[in-house]
């Protein structure tokens, strides 16, 4: 694979999407840490005392707006290397798409710990302009429409 070559670039990155969004979604969905953290999350809504609701959520804003700085500059370090960039006309920032790929990540977690049928579930497809077909996860594939929504190839540049 030439990786002057935009197809061969995009083709790479569609499959990271497959495969690392599946690897991730696990990861998060099987981790006792990673439960503890969403039980706050979908807590916060039903404390009645809006004292401790405000420090509850106080505390959550500061520890999540690390994480989405870190998931940031993943996607900006992967676009910067894969060679793509945010869509000028989508209005959004890297920070912004973290939201968007962490909220859904989040969500599609807490559905299935109560639809366990959506951690398994998945189909085969081409999606993306994927250049084969193969198995496509639930978190694989809302997070590539996310991600592929929002972005595009970067002109080629002459090296």
């Amino acid at each position: 694979m030439s990786w002057r070559n935009p197809r061969a670039r995009r083709a790479l990155i569609i499959e990271l999407f497959r495969q690392l969004t599946a690897l991730d979604f696990r990861a998060l969905y099987s981790s006792p840490g990673w439960r503890t953290y969403l039980a706050p999350h979908a807590t916060l809504l039903s404390l009645t005392d809006s004292g401790l609701r405000g420090q509850v959520q106080a505390a959550l804003a500061r520890g999540g707006q690390d994480h989405l700085a870190r998931i940031a500059r993943a996607w900006r370090l992967m676009a910067g290397l894969l060679g793509f960039r945010l869509r000028a006309e989508s209005g959004v920032t890297f920070e912004t798409l973290a939201a968007l790929v962490n909220a859904a990540m989040q969500g599609l977690v807490m559905t299935a710990l109560t639809l366990p049928g959506t951690a398994a579930h998945s189909v085969t497809a081409r999606p993306f302009d994927a250049p084969v077909s193969a198995e496509w996860s639930l978190p694989a594939l809302g997070l590539g429409a996310i991600a592929t929504a929002l972005s595009g190839q970067a002109i080629e540049r002459s090296e």
